[in-house]
């Protein structure tokens, strides 16, 4: 077992322990629930079976002497009817007492109990046969049969009551039981559980212990002990193993700290004299950068004028694309604009045409009205002579009627009506002529004016296409200068990228000295601060000897053989 348990991990021998004790304690809870369950199994039948049968018992007791007390009134009775409504109330008493009979049945136990309820059943019978048959007996005899019922349901009573006595002592001492059982058990799952946990404990600590023994050790400084070689498969056996493998390791790094410190000391002193061998070859390095520092600043400040004088032309080249940019500008907006009103001319051109042709149209309409005019008139003319004929007609219709007398009274009317609507007609063809003739005026003065304003019209157009052909010269002036002025800026433009490189290139020359200077300036402070610093380095190389030899002396402290 202990070795089967060395092969275990730490947190399995926990959990295990734990699974014990846990099963301890739940089989200990179980008995303790079964103890309790059987005691309650019993109460529980004691509670149905007990309190039944003595319920049963009081009844038929209440019954009997129920009977006893019908049968006394009965004997008594005055009349026929009350004694047959005792005989009936005694019927229903005798069969509830059967039914407590029944009942009794069903919960008796034991022999003596089974045996008094079937005497009780026997002498029921018999004086139910009594009761049922109608025979009259004395006094006497009924009241012996109910003492000797009375005496049977007393002895049933007792015998009840002792059952019930040794029913209640069987479930305290079932009780008791097991309370002492459980009591044991438990006592027995706590020292299993003690047990446990001591094991573990023990099987826990003791590689703890040894562990912790040879941590103590390699703080004094012993790394000369054997390895620990626990041989165990859990945590503590890889805890050993760690701590084995770090020994080694420390040993391993002490010795060749041990060898490192020897070497270390040999160079820092050969450090110490190349520090000052470099300390003279720095100086001597600081004075020929100091002179090389001072040519390159000369040829740097030349090179800053010559660049400065050819900004300076780079910016006249610069103004000069700039004006022929302007000059650029100008003419393209010229252009746009020349090429705006050559559209707008054009455009009124073709509105002028417009105009031309609708003036045209429209004289053409007014002569068609005066045409019109005089067919009007004409007619007219036809209409006036039909009216003064229409007149004379009427006029000697009315003639003839007054020649007629009263026959022809009623024609005279109607000649006197076209009469009339003849002279109306001719008077409304004199206003359209009057109308006609003012028409006629007008649209001649009107084809008048169109006239001269077509001539005009024509006069406007070939004015507009004068300057249409001016504005088209005027364009074309404006591109061809264009074109100059746009060659003019590529030239400019071309004359100022050159002299931003030449710029360029004599800026660039002159950044190369200055940071050429710079850098031999730079030079400059750093073979000082080597200077400085191989100063440092000897102070440091004392320092380090001191620390060599106190890194021996530490190393001394471990015991290594």
């Amino acid at each position: 077992m202990k070795r089967i348990n060395m092969k275990m991990k730490v947190g399995t021998k926990i959990s295990l322990s734990f699974v014990v004790v846990i099963g301890l304690m739940g089989t200990m809870a179980y008995s303790a629930y079964d103890s309790s369950q059987n005691t309650e199994d019993q109460m529980i039948l004691f509670a149905n079976n007990r309190v039944q049968a003595v319920e049963s018992v009081h009844e038929m007791k209440y019954g009997l002497e129920r009977l006893q007390a019908i049968g006394m009134m009965a004997a008594t009775a005055k009349d026929d009817s009350q004694a047959k409504q005792l005989m009936e109330e005694r019927g229903e008493m005798f069969a509830w007492m059967g039914e407590q009979i029944e009942t009794y049945k069903k919960y008796a136990i034991g022999d003596n109990e089974i045996e008094l309820i079937g005497q009780i059943e026997e002498t029921y019978k018999k004086l139910a046969e009594i009761a049922a048959s109608g025979t009259s007996i004395s006094v006497e005899d009924s009241m012996s049969h109910y003492k000797a019922y009375q005496e049977i349901i007393q002895q049933l009573d007792d015998e009840n009551g002792t059952n019930t006595e040794a029913m209640l002592a069987d479930a305290v001492a079932s009780s008791d039981d097991g309370q002492v059982s459980t009591m044991v058990f438990g006592g027995i799952a706590v020292a299993v559980a003690i047990i446990v946990v001591l094991i573990l404990t023990r099987n826990l600590i003791r590689p703890l212990r040894i562990v912790r023994d040879r941590m103590l050790e390699v703080g004094d400084g012993m790394l000369t002990s054997e390895p620990l070689q626990l041989k165990r498969a859990d945590e503590f056996g890889e805890l050993a193993e760690a701590a084995d493998k770090m020994v080694a390791n420390l040993r391993n790094i002490v010795l060749k700290t041990a060898d490192y410190s020897s070497e270390l000391a040999v160079a820092a002193s050969m450090l110490s004299e190349s520090a000052e061998g470099t300390n003279k070859s720095a100086a001597g390095i600081k004075d020929t950068i100091g002179q090389a520092a001072a040519g390159a600043e000369q040829q740097g400040h030349s090179a800053g004028e010559t660049a400065r004088a050819m900004e300076e032309m780079s910016l006249g080249v610069q103004r000069v694309a700039e004006s022929a940019g302007d000059v650029s500008d100008k003419s393209t907006e010229a252009k746009q604009d020349a090429e705006q009103g050559q559209r707008s001319i054009v455009n009124a051109g073709d509105r002028m045409d417009a105009v031309i042709a609708a003036t045209d149209h429209l004289s053409q309409l007014i002569k068609h009205l005066e045409e019109r005019n005089d067919q009007i008139g004409s007619l007219v003319d036809q209409i006036n002579n039909i009216a003064r004929q229409t007149g004379v007609l009427a006029l000697n219709a009315g003639i003839e009627a007054a020649r007629a007398g009263e026959h022809g009274r009623g024609f005279a009317v109607v000649a006197g009506e076209v009469r009339q609507l003849a002279a109306q007609s001719q008077t409304a063809a004199t206003s359209i002529v009057e109308v006609i003739g003012e028409i006629q005026q007008s649209t001649k003065a009107a084809s008048e004016a169109m006239d001269k304003e077509l001539g005009e019209v024509n006069e406007a157009n070939r004015a507009v296409k004068l300057a249409g052909a001016q504005f088209a010269k005027i364009v074309k002036s404006v591109q061809e200068m264009g074109a100059q002025v746009e060659e003019t800026l590529a030239v400019a433009e071309e004359m100022s990228a050159s002299s931003q490189e030449v710029s360029a290139s004599v800026n660039e020359q002159a950044s190369i000295a200055t940071q050429l200077s710079r850098s031999f300036k730079s030079v400059t402070d750093r073979a000082e601060a080597q200077v400085s610093s191989m100063t440092q380095i000897s102070a440091y190389t004392q320092e380090l000897t001191r620390i060599a030899k106190e890194l021996q002396a530490t190393v001394q402290r471990f015991q290594l053989k």
